[in-house]
This record gives C-alpha cells, sequence and structure tokens, in this order.
C-alpha cells in the first residue's frame, strides 16, 4: 500500500474529480484493512498478556 499510496496522494490534487472518484475508493479500502489488521493485533495482544 505505502509506494502506491503515497504516489496517489501526491497526484491526486492535479487529476479530475472523475478519475478521483473511480480510484479513492480503492485507497479507502485498504487504509479500513490496514486500521482493522492494525486493531486486530493490538486486540490479540491485549488478551495474551491478560
Amino acid at each position: 500500500m505505502g509506494a502506491q499510496t503515497n504516489k496517489y496522494l501526491q497526484i491526486k490534487g492535479g487529476i479530475s474529480s472523475d478519475i478521483n472518484d473511480l480510484a479513492m475508493p480503492r485507497y479507502q479500502f485498504q487504509i479500513r484493512e490496514l486500521c482493522f489488521r492494525i486493531k486486530t493485533r493490538l486486540t490479540q495482544l491485549i488478551i495474551r498478556q491478560s
């Protein structure tokens, strides 16, 4: 996710809104997936320490 997301974020202001509307859901999904994995991992670590 890192390199592609950084590249997209650098150019997103210069692309048309039509293209941005097509591309944005992919990056939103990747961000949500990353947050879910972090939350899951933190939960696992907390349970192990209990």
